[in-house]
């Protein structure tokens, strides 16, 4: 992953990811989670996770920050 390139979803090792549900995530089974893979940030769908699905969002710094505040108003 040393291109500079943010990875896609198929370079990334979904299974050995830390996830942990968003705190901007409510108690009604809609659930974002989160995790951090190198500089990036992965999120994924709790109904779907990732692992098994093999479907995230790669995010960069700069992206998961506008999610971010977009989402919670920071």
């Amino acid at each position: 992953m040393g291109t500079g390139r943010k990875p896609s979803v198929d370079g990334v090792d979904l299974i050995a990811a830390v996830w942990r549900k968003a705190s901007a995530s409510d108690n009604q089974g809609a659930c974002v989670r989160v995790a951090q893979h190198d500089a990036y940030v992965l999120l994924d769908d709790s109904k779907h996770p990732a692992p098994a699905s093999g479907d995230a969002l790669v995010l960069s710094p700069a992206e998961w920050r506008a999610f971010r505040n977009r989402i919670v108003g920071r």
